[in-house]
């Protein structure tokens, strides 16, 4: 009977201790996932001091992952050259900051830092003097869709030498543009989705191929993945609040968006990574860049607005 009586009591008492242990878990839980209100309202009274508006609800409250990709950079250029000349290799030399590959067909390609290449089929042409402006119909819209792909093909063959990785959702936006008869593909690409910061290049199109590119272009396609945590948003916007001072110390400035991108950098092992990155746009349409590994600026990309 003793018995009978003390068992609804250990019962009670092992719910109580499971709401209990339930709530610790709950709050734990959100401390290592959740950025606290407190930290979101001190970043936003630190702007707002320094005349920097932001809407509180755009700031991600989640800690975020995301993931580093890192690249084998071994014999680069001399792997891309032939892919997109459709050549041999006549001649390759060195000058200050750049690599300057001959092929036998007598394109050249000139290879720089942070990727940059420039792409000549003939190196006596100038494509880009031409003003590529013109409304292309709806009647021509093959024309348009023909360009697009040729430029597509054509940082597809670069990039075809290296190996490739599913897992690593790539993707190549094109904008074209005319000029008579020669068309003008602005091509950026995304990984995972998000834009790839500097990752851009122009090619000309003539009779159905690129006669011409220039840009920064990053023809790797398989990476090592390595998965990180983010630094939380609001320390990127302790940081950010001297950044968007100095770029306007006269205007009264609104952070209109938060995103986030990809940033290549070469690493002291001589590789390349793809680094995660938070981006902040404001009603000036500057756009500034931070690591997601440390908060540091990565870029600025001043807009021509006053």
């Amino acid at each position: 009977m003793e018995h009978k009586r003390i068992l609804p009591f250990l019962i009670i008492i092992l719910f109580i201790a499971c709401i209990i242990i339930s709530v610790i878990l709950a709050s734990a839980y959100r401390r290592v996932n959740f950025i606290s209100d407190d930290t979101i309202d001190a970043a936003v009274s630190i702007l707002e001091k320094s005349n920097i508006t932001i809407d509180r609800s755009m700031i991600p409250q989640r800690v975020m992952t995301g993931t580093v990709y890192e690249f084998e950079y071994d014999e680069y250029s001399s792997t891309v050259a032939p892919l997109l000349g459709g050549s041999k290799i006549k001649q390759s030399y060195i000058v200050p900051g750049n690599e300057i590959i001959v092929l036998e067909n007598g394109s050249t390609l000139t290879f720089g830092n942070d990727f940059s290449i420039t792409y000549k089929l003939d190196p006596e042409e100038d494509y880009f003097s031409l003003n590529y402006n013109e409304h292309i119909p709806p009647t021509e819209i093959d024309k348009l869709t023909e360009a697009e792909a040729t430029a597509k093909e054509f940082l597809q063959n670069g990039s075809s030498g290296f190996e490739s990785d599913s897992s690593i959702i790539i993707d190549t936006r094109v904008v074209v543009y005319r000029s008579g008869d020669i068309y003008s593909a602005s091509c950026t690409r995304t990984i995972d989705g998000m834009t790839v910061n500097g990752n851009n290049i122009i090619c000309i199109i003539k009779d159905g191929k690129v006669v011409e590119a220039t840009g920064n272009w990053n023809f790797l396609t398989s990476g090592i993945p390595h998965t990180i945590t983010l630094v939380d948003i609001s320390g990127v916007l302790f940081k950010a609040k001297n950044d968007l001072k100095n770029a306007r110390p006269y205007g009264n400035i609104t952070i209109a968006s938060i995103g986030r991108c990809y940033s290549l950098t070469i690493g002291g092992n001589g590789n390349v990574f793809l680094v995660p990155c938070w981006t902040i746009e404001t009603n000036y349409s500057d756009i500034f860049i931070y690591s997601g590994i440390d908060g540091d600026l990565v870029a600025y990309h001043s807009s021509s607005l006053n």
